[in-house]
């Protein structure tokens, strides 16, 4: 059925997105949704609906917000096909006629209602009658013929037919006439949504040829059925519509000519769209509609029409006007600017048809305003240039184009431009002439006011100017060694001379400076622009209507200055100093943005950056080496660039010295002077006494020594104690406490001294006189009324004492009483909870009193001891109790009490322990029958530290162990237990529930199920009351002896007095002592007799009554399945058996099926006719007799059956089935359908064909996992499916072991003695939750583990004082409840290391070419305990990215392919084992061709001199320097040196070497190499001297090691150059 509503009266200011539709039954409360999607109109087709049944339905609203109220319900409609009463039947006509009948015949209606014709209704009429005679019951007349009977003869009749169904009578069919049937010549009128038919007669010979067709339509455009024969014709159109009213035309034609038909069919439904929807009007809120009525109306008035707006780019419709009369509306609210797009939908008596909406969206606007700034940009004697802006309101819409015209006169014009433009120029004007324009903007609602211009044509003169309004401030910035263009626009007409000055000199053509003109631009030129071109600059500009100046100013920016200077140097260590300077004075034109920092040692050319994005002024410079001279440096950078550098340096000062006590020779304590006025001084002997002194040192050498400390021992200082506090003070004692030092020096402290001063004096007294173990002592022998301060000593084993610690404040002895006070603490006053298991900790921290109380700590008036358990730390101040392993037993209240002579003080503290429950109080059985009993029991008296939430009971017979559930969640303490066994003794517990868990049980004495009663004697003799033909009433007394128990009711049996069976009188117990028994047969003799019942059951025995419940369960082609239970009343005795009987429909014998009864309550009857229809009952039998039959009801026809295929799991098995390691896994489940299903077991990643015994017959599946562990725990999938359909389950497993091993045990971070894992709790917890872990590690070369930690709670955990550099490994396990289960362990052994630091001192070499650069670096200064495998090396060429150059392994690399004249930044880290360290980056460097002119290092020849033996080798290795490399030539004297096998030359490329053999006297003289490039030529001389012995240099005092390392002399002389050098080292 359709569905329609209207628009929300209110869209929560939104517009509305679409509409949710719901539908309900009538007799449910349940909706449920018609469509799933939203939907934009306001009706829906309500599909898949029951026939017959009422619905109601509902429509819920969306917008942006969401979904709103849903609407109120419908009325409820009945979902059948719509009817509606038939049409006319067709073609009556008389077939045959007699004196006083007449036969009529006629044809079906062309249309039924919807609905089957019940009968026909004929009636008559003289022709001179006016009334219409009944001729039948329509009823009874259902065939298309009738014979009319008992007319008078001669008579003239009139006969006409009505059809009926069920809704009610048609139109009566007319007399036939010649031509169409009457309902055909009239309109035929149909509902939407019927099917149509039409249904004509033919005559004619031959037989003609048919034609259908519609005015204004293709029959073929729609699916028509049209059927055709020699004698009729059906026209045939299905589920009609209003699209199909209309004429249509039959057209008959043979060879004797052609007739046609016109048929009018008028189709009953809503109305077509309207026509013609138009916009007339626009503006910013509103706007206004017409439209035309439908063409078609749809068989009724149009009504009203409705009207919708939505915004152009959303698809939901909403209602503006639900009821519009006429065919125009003006649409308000709109937005402006918004685009629109309406639409109208007419509505008339059978609801609302489809809608017409605007052919394009409507954008909210109006006429847009005048336009702006219309003038005339230009004018001459012959052309005026006009232009304008676009209008400051576009009248929400956008300007689409403007329209230019001038006058002509009398409000006449003509129209110049139509276009976008905003400007135009007129030519071929006539000087002098006046003329007038207009321009005026249109968009889509129409053209804006007009905008009116009057110009005249002549030559026009502008004032000269300069546009500076791109200067920003009339400043222009320029970088310093640029070349910068600076343009100015010059305004003016005709068109000015420019002049530019800088400040009050003109400029001209200098080469540098040059100012260039073109049209309407001036510019100046200015190349490597200078600071000195910072001025002020003038423009003059003149023309004939006048002159102006102009002035701006250029700011040169560039590079920041020098630092201010020097650089100062303070806080200097022996691997740190920190430097402070100025900023520049001279900033380049932009702030500083960082400064750079460079190093350098005294002795060595490369320059180390130190850092390179300092902020401040200042610096501390740390990783310098001990008595290494530095220089430093500072650069300046702001975003122009980097900046000259201010250097400074700093140089040593003191030299420190020290002996032992008894010893004469002085030791340096460091090898370099220190800058500082203290030192550190190691190396010495603990326990020994050493003296010091210490010389100062400047550029003239060593100053004296200083004076000679006193001796002191070498021992670490103690740290004082703390600040003694006075506790307690008496007539002569004052009693103090104090905190042990932080450090004990390195040694075990072993004691305490206490000193006192009395006021007044000057000397501190030692105190005690024994050694003071503790931090409090007790000073005795003061005098009374004296006053005194005390301080405390610390000394430990090694013989160290401490510095004093603080001294107290003046103490007066005088006796002070106060009773003692205690004070808990705060966290502990309201209460302490503590987990069970967990240790209970209770502090009193501060028990105070004069003199000091005594404490004691106790629980319910028991003193509390110290013990394994107990633990109890007591201070003069303070107290704490604690208890190990606690249970809800140490639940209570604690108290302490502290005594003194003036009092006693109690505090108390209560005790929560959060623990299970203890068990109930005792059960107590009562009630007890035979089959149940009532258990009672108390609250446990211990709730665990929170309330009861339940109570779970349990059973077991006394014959067995295994204690079964009876019950769980009982609120109460009370609960009745039934379906227990009769006879079975049974024992009960009980348990309580809380928030923690369960409890323990509490457990019942031996409970045995027997009744108390016996079965009650026999009631009175019936005696009769009354009596009638068809019932007897009968009355009776209470038996004598009721057996123990109440009498429930009685049961009343009849037998016919000539009969052997009782029957049953009342299927239900008789409450009463009266009864009337009915259904008993007139005549016939009756014996009566009652029973009594109580809880033992009924008195004395009689037959059974009928079965209950009596069903077919099941059948096939050739049987029966049957299923009854047991009879409600069994006649005071056990039913023997069942009889089953049968009979076959139309049948009166009963065939026994079952000739001895059975005990079982189902039975399945086979052999029985195939296809048959059968009846059959069921008979009780015992002792007494059978009893009446229980038969079913309706008549069973034997077929197959089919049924879904199910199952039904047990209460188990829908919860969580849990299992014990090692146990089976039992998975039972019944099972049903017809055919019998496949049944299927699967679980994820096992297959249990391997692992599981499966077992499977038509009644139940069995899955057993046998030995299960923690891997067969998951879900067990079952699949069930049969040719009927399929059904799907599962059953959760849950096995209770140790659990699995932890998962991605990773190390989260390594260092170079210490390793971080972390790892992820197991897949498997062993059904248990995950209480700790188990740490272990060893080491790769052995294959023990140590086990690190048992009690570990979290998911990581850190691994230290490991030996740097090993290999380990590590295994975590997890444990639960059940135990430790798998270890989880490390795949491979991990390195103890870390990162590296980063390479030391990164340099950019000189050996920089067009397209490379050579890098060095150094080792870092620790490998992170991993060796060092490798650097990576990255470049960044400026304000770009970094990008990876290469990964190698040596300290140099040459980078390649580099940009010439680019700015690159190069960056290195090393790599290990464990990763990258941090980068080390150079300073920038321009990739460019260096040259240099050549050089010789001559460093390593002291003095220039080579001195060697004769007969040694000489070899004279000398650094070549200069680009490009130099040709070297060696001479001797003058003489170019000729090369032998002796003497010859090596050269690579940075060295030249002399090589001479055996060399002799006469080879002493001088050398000289010379080394040539494009650059130039360099000469260096050398003197060789052959000498027969080692010959030191003249000045021992400037001689070093590298001087001699720089040639060798092997052979059999090297033993003599060893003791050269050693005594080069000693003269040192």
């Amino acid at each position: 059925m359709t569905v329609s509503w209207k628009a929300p009266a209110n869209d929560g200011r939104a517009s509305i997105l679409g509409y949710m539709v719901e539908r309900r039954e009538a007799t449910e409360l349940a909706w449920a949704k018609v469509n799933r999607r939203p939907v934009i109109d306001r009706s829906i087709k309500a599909v898949q609906l029951s026939e017959g049944s009422e619905y109601e339905f509902r429509v819920i609203a969306l917008n942006k917000a969401g979904p709103g109220k849903p609407s109120d319900a419908s009325n409820a409609a009945l979902a059948v096909d719509p009817v509606y009463p038939p049409g006319p039947p067709a073609f009556p006509k008389v077939v045959d006629s007699t004196r006083s009948s007449v036969s009529l015949s006629w044809t079906k209606p062309a249309y039924d209602g919807g609905c089957e014709i019940i009968g026909y209704l004929v009636e008559c009429k003289r022709v001179d009658g006016e009334h219409w005679n009944k001729c039948n019951i329509p009823k009874k007349l259902q065939q298309t013929r009738f014979l009319a009977t008992g007319l008078m003869d001669d008579a003239e009749y009139q006969f006409r037919v009505i059809a009926v169904n069920k809704i009610g009578f048609s139109e009566p069919s007319e007399s036939p006439l010649r031509g169409l049937d009457a309902d055909l010549r009239k309109a035929l009128v149909l509902r939407a949504g019927v099917t149509m038919r039409v249904y004509v007669p033919l005559r004619g010979r031959p037989a003609p040829k048919v034609t259908w067709s519609k005015a204004d339509a293709n029959l073929k455009d729609r699916q028509v059925l049209i059927k055709t024969s020699e004698w009729d014709t059906l026209l045939m159109i299905e589920d009609v519509n209003r699209y199909d009213a209309g004429k249509y035309i039959l057209t008959l034609e043979n060879s004797s000519g052609s007739k046609s038909y016109t048929i009018v069919v008028k189709v009953l439904d809503s109305p077509s769209p309207p026509l013609n929807l138009t916009v007339k009007e626009t503006s910013k809120t509103h706007v206004s509609i017409t439209w035309d009525a439908p063409l078609l109306d749809g068989g009724s008035p149009v009504k009203s029409y409705v009207v919708e707006k939505r915004l152009a780019d959303r698809k939901a419709w909403t209602c503006v006007a639900p009821t519009c009369h006429k065919i125009s509306y003006r649409v308000t609210g709109l937005e402006e600017g918004q685009a629109y797009c309406f639409r109208v939908l007419a509505e008339n008596a059978y609801g609302i048809g489809e809608g017409c909406e605007t052919a394009g969206s409507v954008r909210a606007s109006e006429q847009p305003g005048p336009v702006a700034e219309f003038k005339a940009t230009k004018t001459t004697k012959d052309c005026i240039a006009l232009a304008w802006k676009k209008p400051l309101v576009d009248g929400g819409s956008f300007v689409t184009s403007y329209i230019l015209e001038q006058s002509e006169g009398e409000d006449k014009w003509t129209e110049i431009l139509k276009g976008k433009t905003t400007s135009h120029t007129m030519g071929g004007l006539t000087e002098g002439t006046e003329y007038l324009f207009r321009v005026k903007a249109l968009n889509q609602s129409g053209e804006g006011p007009p905008c009116e211009l009057t110009v005249i044509a002549k030559d026009q003169f502008v004032l000269p100017d300069c546009n500076l309004s791109a200067l920003h401030d009339g400043c222009c910035v320029v970088k310093e060694g640029s070349t910068t263009r600076i343009n100015i626009p010059i305004i003016g007409i005709p068109i000015p001379s420019v002049t530019w000055k800088k400040g009050d000199t003109g400029i001209g053509d200098t080469g540098r400076m040059c100012v260039e003109s073109s049209t309407g631009v001036t510019t100046l030129l200015i190349r490597d622009c200078q600071r000195g071109d910072a001025e002020t600059y003038k423009i003059h500009v003149r023309n004939n209507a006048g002159s102006k100046e102009c002035k701006f100013t250029v700011k040169v920016v560039g590079k920041p200055g020098i630092c201010t200077g020097p650089i100062k140097f303070d806080e200097i260590t022996a691997d740190g100093i920190t430097l402070e300077w100025g900023p520049p004075t001279d900033d380049g034109g932009a702030e500083v943005s960082n400064y750079i920092v460079e190093k350098r040692m005294t002795t060595d050319n490369k320059w180390a950056t130190v850092a390179s994005a300092i902020q401040k002024t200042s610096m501390r410079v740390i990783r310098l080496h001990d008595g290494v001279e530095y220089i430093f440096r500072v650069f300046a950078e702001n975003k122009y660039g980097v900046g000259e550098c201010a250097r400074g340096s700093c140089s040593s000062r003191f030299h420190v010295e020290f002996k032992e006590r008894n010893s004469l020779m002085w030791k340096r304590a460091t090898k370099t002077p220190l800058r500082l006025r203290d030192c550190r001084v190691t190396g010495l002997i603990e326990g020994l006494e050493y003296e010091f002194r210490v010389m100062a040192m400047n550029m003239a050498g060593l100053g004296r020594p200083s004076r000679v400390t006193e001796a002191v021992v070498a021992l670490d200082p103690i740290d004082p104690p703390g600040k003694p506090e006075v506790i307690s003070i008496t007539r002569n004692t004052v009693t103090l406490m104090w905190t042990a030092p932080k450090y004990d020096g390195g040694h075990k402290l072993t004691g305490y001294m206490v000193e006192k001063l009395e006021a007044g004096g000057k000397a501190w007294l030692k105190a005690n006189h024994v050694n003071i173990q503790g931090c409090a002592f007790t000073v005795t022998d003061l005098t009374e009324g004296a006053q005194y301060q005390f301080l405390v000593k610390a000394k430990n084993s090694a013989g160290a004492i401490s510095v004093p610690s603080e001294t107290t404040e003046l103490v007066a002895c005088r006796d002070e009483y106060e009773p003692p006070t205690i004070t808990i603490d705060p966290d502990m006053k309201d209460g302490v909870s503590v987990k069970a298991g967990d240790t209970i900790v209770i502090r009193a921290s501060k028990i105070l009193g004069k003199p000091l109380p005594t404490s004691a700590w106790s629980k319910g008036g028991r003193e509390f001891k110290s013990s394994e358990i107990v633990s109890i730390t007591t201070t003069p101040t303070s107290s704490t109790l604690s208890i190990k392993y606690a249970s809800r037993k140490n639940t209570g209240e604690y108290t302490i009490t502290a005594s003194n002579p003036f009092g006693i003080k109690e505090e108390h503290v209560k005790v929560k322990v959060l623990d299970v429950p203890g068990p109930p109080g005792p059960i107590e059985a009562s009630n007890i029958s035979a089959e149940k009993c009532t258990l009672t029991w108390l609250p446990p008296d211990e709730d665990g530290g929170f309330s009861i939430k339940s109570y779970i009971l349990e059973k077991r017979e006394t014959s067995r162990l295994q204690w079964t559930k009876l019950a769980e969640n009982i609120m109460d303490c009370r609960h009745i237990a039934a379906k227990l066994i009769k006879g079975n003794e049974y024992i009960f517990r009980v348990c309580a529930v809380n928030q923690i868990g369960t409890g323990d049980a509490s457990q019942s004495g031996p409970v045995k199920m027997i009744d108390s009663f016996r079965a009650p004697g026999p009631p009175s003799i019936p005696e009769v009351d009354n009596i009638s033909r068809n019932a007897i009433t009968i009355s009776w007394r209470r038996p004598v002896q009721d057996g123990g128990s109440d009498i429930r009711g009685y049961s009343v049996e009849r037998k016919e007095r000539k009969g052997m069976r009782w029957v049953r009188a009342s299927k239900r117990t008789v409450p009463d002592l009266r009864f009337k028994v009915q259904g008993l047969t007139e005549g016939v003799e009756y014996e009566f007799r009652v029973t009594a019942e109580n809880k033992a059951g009924f008195g004395e025995p009689n037959p059974p009554g009928p079965p209950s419940n009596a069903r077919l369960t099941d059948t096939t082609k050739t049987t029966a399945s049957l299923a009854w239970g047991k009879p409600h009343y069994d006649g005071g005795l056990e039913v023997d058996g069942y009889t089953v009987e049968y009979k076959k429909e139309g049948h009166d014998d009963w065939e026994v099926e079952t000739p001895y009864p059975v005990k079982v309550t189902e039975y399945v009857i086979g052999k029985l006719q195939k296809g048959g229809k059968y009846h059959f009952r069921i008979i009780a039998v015992n002792s007494e007799g059978v009893g009446e039959p229980a038969e079913i009801e309706n008549v069973t026809e034997l077929v197959d059956q089919e049924s879904l295929p199910d199952f039904e799991l047990d209460a188990e098995c829908r919860r969580t089935l849990v299992v014990r390691c090692r146990a089976s896994i039992r998975l039972f489940v019944p099972i049903r359908g017809r055919p019998v299903p496949e049944v299927t077991w699967s679980k994820d990643d096992t297959n249990l064909k391997q692992r599981a015994h499966i077992d499977t017959t038509e009644s139940y599946t069995l899955l057993v996992v046998p030995d299960c562990t923690r891997y067969d725990a998951g879900k067990y999938n079952l699949c069930l499916e049969n040719v009927a359909g399929k059904k799907t389950g599962f059953v959760n497993v849950k096995v209770l072991d140790t659990p699995g091993p932890p998962v991605n045990v990773i190390p989260r971070e390594i260092t170079k003695n210490s390793i971080t894992l972390q790892w992820e709790i197991p897949i498997i917890d062993g059904g248990s939750k995950i209480h700790r872990y188990v740490i272990e590690k060893r080491a790769a070369t052995k294959k023990a583990y140590t086990v690190l930690s048992t009690t570990w709670q979290k998911c990581s955990f850190k691994f230290t004082d490991l030996e740097e550099g090993a290999y380990y490994y590590f295994r975590i396990s997890a444990e639960n409840d059940l135990g430790v289960g798998e270890p989880a362990e490390s795949p491979e052994p991990i390195r103890v290391s870390q990162s590296p630091s980063a390479p030391e001192n990164l340099y950019v070499l000189t050996d920089v070419t067009a397209d490379s650069a050579s890098l060095s670096w150094t080792k870092p200064l620790h490998d992170g305990g991993s060796l060092i495998t490798g650097y990576v090396i990255e470049s960044q060429k400026k304000d770009g990215e970094w990008v990876h150059a290469a990964a190698i392994k040596a300290l140099d690399y040459t980078v390649t392919d580099l940009v010439e004249g680019a700015e690159y930044t190069f960056r290195i880290m090393a790599v290990n084992a464990s990763g990258r360290s941090d980068p080390r980056e150079s300073r920038p460097a321009i990739i460019k061709e260096q040259t240099s002119a050549p050089s010789f290092d001559l460093r390593g020849i002291y003095q220039k001199t080579v001195i060697a033996k004769a007969r040694d080798r000489l070899k004279v290795e000398i650094p070549v320097l200069g680009k490009p490399r130099p040709v070297v030539s060696w001479k001797k004297g003058e003489i170019v040196l000729k090369e032998t096998q002796r003497i010859n030359v090596e050269t690579t490329p940075t060295l030249t070497i002399l090589n001479i053999g055996e060399i002799k006297r006469s080879d002493g003289g001088s050398y000289s190499v010379t080394g040539k490039n494009m650059l130039g030529t360099v000469t260096e001389k050398s003197q060789s001297w052959s000498t027969t012995f080692p010959v030191l240099p003249l000045d021992p005092s400037s001689w070093r090691r590298s001087h001699v390392i720089m040639f060798s002399c092997p052979g059999r002389h090297q033993r003599m150059m060893e003791v050269f050098l050693s005594t080069t080292i000693l003269l040192k």
